[in-house]
């Protein structure tokens, strides 16, 4: 199909309705059937039904029915949520005036893709993308209304925004009471849409929209449906973005979700506290349709009315405590009180990597460009699909997802050198066309956990996250918090989670970012780049699972993989892992008054007759400090502080540096230290005068 031409023109003379809806399906509009000649959906609880694929529409097509869809939640097109910007005008004398309240809210409004509407005159659909989905607003309405032969109120025009848990109605279809067609006044455009690029309004301008409300409107005291700065102004929760997420996700199983009040208190803490964006009240839809038989967003309007004399007070993390008491608690609540025998008899988590990942963990990988990230990381989860060791630690074997969003195309490659070297690996999954695990509601996400939860992986790698993660604000705890919040939903599955990221400019020892994602990690290990003997090292900075000290190193090796076609040679680099977990790194390279300091040392154990409990010689603290001073060994300077001060600093380097050992009064050489504890007694040897 052309869709270039359906996007463009209105459907040719029999073309079926199936051909016509094909490219809004396959954009991401959650479409649905109508029943015919009417505008309600078929079936009952039409809002909490999952979103109609093709087959489905195609096999319960009937002559005569009209089509709708389900704008917010459901609908994500283009990497973000579909609404509609609803124009009702019943009296066409006031169309200027309604039009004037709609280009307040929208400038631009021309260049939305727009509908009008079947029931005549000027009424129009305008169709928008926003980047978090939005519950139902009206935005502004005349100060004129009228009573219908029902009894019904109606304005005599009014513009409101049609969000989650609404019907739209979609062209071709017809209206029932006037017989007029629905019809594109400015049709989508379903190639840029394909391309990423579709009708967005932001969200500054979605939070200015309450400023449009018609004045007389705004004080009419019958009125339900107030303006949206009204309805969402509340005092802050007080709380951080990621620490709003990891509370919010116990709440769906809890008791708040018997309690509307609650979630309307949560929803409206959460707005103000984003400033104004819709990301909080995003947040509350998003966790208030899991409860749908509770969530009933015109209720929660007139809900407000009774909070508007809390508004003076503070809506504290307390004040949504002390709501949580009174809300009726449920069978099968989340709490559970074990004792220590039944602590010893419960079963250890499963492992991945043993000793190293357990399933359900977020670990991360992480060091300087060129340190052999993405050749290490393949290389482990290779080794988990086929169940071999993995640097000499047991892995139990499982489906592995590497997802690939930077460089896939010179990962096919280190995937087919991998091959070559261990052989095959079926359950081994590189996963490519992943550039976006951040924003909500994005699709890339909403494949990956799909097919997370339907293969059960056993571990799943994210190579890199700032390449997965794109725009994220790493400095910041609400963008970490993000990425933690998806990391652990990647792991509902019981799958480990391994981030390959940066460390710090200064090759810290923590992954490059908000301090809350190594908080956040079971385990974290740093690759430094190469040293001369060209091998490459790996410690661990933090590890739930076991010891700190099981430490990778690897070579980085080629495989020939032939000739290109200007007949050079391919060689394709992986990780040569050289020696099991527990092979010591190299020691710290001292400068010349540590290994002065240390050689005056050496000679005084060799002549002490002074043994420690094990049997080694030691030497008396001040005595070696002594040594080096008034030897001018450490320091030739003429001036006694100076070179007071220099021995100090050396002493500092070689403990440090794992070097020497002082106990209490004592000291001795460490020739078997691994290079990286740091000795506690440093903190009791003071910078005493000599």
């Amino acid at each position: 199909m052309n869709l270039s031409t359906v996007s463009r023109s209105e459907p040719a003379p029999g073309q079926s309705l199936l051909d016509t809806i094909t490219p809004f399906v396959q954009s991401g509009f959650a479409v649905h059937w109508l029943v015919p000649n009417e505008k309600r959906p078929i079936g009952k609880d039409w809002s909490k039904k999952p979103v109609w694929t093709e087959d489905q529409l195609a096999k319960s097509f009937r002559p005569g029915m009209n089509v709708g869809f389900r704008p917010g939640e459901p609908s994500r097109v283009c990497g973000g949520f579909l609404h509609v910007l609803d124009l009702d005008v019943r009296r066409a004398e006031l169309a200027e005036e309604a039009r004037a309240a709609l280009r307040k809210a929208v400038p631009d409004f021309e260049n939305l893709p727009t509908v009008q509407s079947g029931s005549g005159g000027p009424s129009l659909h305008l169709y928008f993308l926003s980047p978090s989905p939005l519950s139902t607003v009206k935005l502004a309405h005349s100060a004129g209304s009228f009573i219908d032969g029902e009894g019904k109120k109606h304005w005599d025009w009014e513009l409101e925004v049609l969000g989650t848990g609404r019907n739209v109605v979609l062209p071709p279809s017809i209206h029932p009471q006037t017989g007029r067609q629905y019809r594109w006044l400015r049709p989508f455009d379903f190639e840029m849409l394909q391309m990423g690029v579709g009708p967005f309004i932001t969200s500054a301008q979605i939070s200015a929209w309450g400023a449009v409300t018609n004045p007389a409107a705004a004080n009419d005291e019958d009125d339900d449906d107030e303006d949206l700065t009204e309805y969402l102004r509340v005092q802050p929760l007080g709380l951080t973005a990621a620490e709003i997420d990891a509370t919010l996700a116990t709440l769906p199983h809890g008791p708040w979700c018997e309690d509307r009040d609650g979630w309307l208190k949560v929803g409206l803490a959460l707005h103000h506290e984003f400033e104004g964006a819709d990301a909080g009240l995003a947040r509350w839809v998003t966790f208030s349709a899991q409860c749908p038989e509770k969530f009933d967003a015109k209720v929660c309007e007139r809900h407000w009315r009774d909070f508007k004399g809390a508004r003076s007070r503070p809506m504290t993390f307390r004040t949504l405590i002390d709501a949580s008491k009174k809300a009726k608690v449920t069978e099968g609540a989340r709490l559970t009180f074990l004792r220590p025998d039944e602590c010893a008899a419960s079963p250890s988590r499963s492992y991945v990597i043993k000793g190293l990942v357990a399933a359900g963990d977020v670990s991360s990988l992480f060091g300087s460009p060129g340190a052999g990230k993405s050749l290490l990381s393949p290389y482990l989860g290779y080794m988990v699909a086929q169940g071999s060791p993995a640097a000499g630690l047991r892995t139990r074997q499982g489906p592995v997802f590497y997802v690939a969003a930077e460089d896939p195309q010179g990962m096919l490659s280190r995937v087919s050198a991998l091959q070559s070297v261990h052989g095959a690996a079926p359950d081994f999954y590189l996963v490519v066309g992943v550039s976006d695990l951040l924003t909500e509601g994005s699709p890339d996400l909403a494949a990956l956990v799909a097919e997370i939860d339907s293969r059960r992986p056993a571990l799943i790698v994210v190579d890199t996250l700032a390449m997965a993660f794109p725009g994220l604000e790493e400095n910041s705890a609400e963008g970490m918090g993000r990425v933690v919040a998806v990391a652990r939903a990647m792991t509902s599955t019981g799958a480990a989670v391994l981030l390959v990221h940066h460390d710090t400019k200064a090759e810290g020892a923590t992954p490059r970012g908000h301090s809350l994602l190594n908080g956040a990690l079971d385990a974290a290990l740093h690759l430094k780049t190469k040293g001369e003997d060209g091998i490459v090292r790996g410690r661990l900075t933090k590890n739930r699972n076991g010891p700190c000290n099981l430490d990778i190193a690897f070579r980085i090796a080629t495989v020939d993989r032939g000739t290109d076609e200007d007949g050079d040679a391919q060689l394709v680099p992986y990780a040569d892992v050289l020696a099991a977990a527990g092979m010591p790194p190299p020691r710290p390279k001292l400068t010349q008054p540590q290994s002065a300091a240390l050689d005056v040392l050496r000679r005084l154990e060799a002549a002490s007759t002074d043994l420690d409990s094990a049997g080694r010689a030691v030497v008396d603290v001040e005595a070696w400090r002594r040594a080096c001073i008034d030897g001018r060994l450490v320091s030739a300077s003429d001036d006694p502080e100076s070179r007071r001060k220099a021995m100090f600093r050396a002493l500092k380097g070689l403990i440090q540096a794992g070097r020497v050992i002082v106990q209490g009064d004592w000291v001795r050489t460490d020739d078997a230290s691994d290079g990286f504890d740091v000795s506690d007694g440093f903190d009791d040897f003071e910078e005493s005068d000599p």
